[in-house]
């Protein structure tokens, strides 16, 4: 069996976190660009 290094482990999920962050940034940024109400950011999430 095969096992990866911890370190290896922690850098893919802090990678993971640091994405989704971003990600969540730039959904933020759009939202506020286009002035969505919190009904129609609620129907944009809810279609992922």
């Amino acid at each position: 069996m095969i096992t990866s290094a911890p370190w290896a482990f922690c850098l893919k999920r802090r990678s993971k976190c640091q994405i989704d962050a971003t990600v969540r940034q730039i959904d933020n940024l759009v939202y506020g660009l286009y002035r969505l109400t919190e009904e129609e950011i609620g129907i944009v999430e809810g279609a992922r």
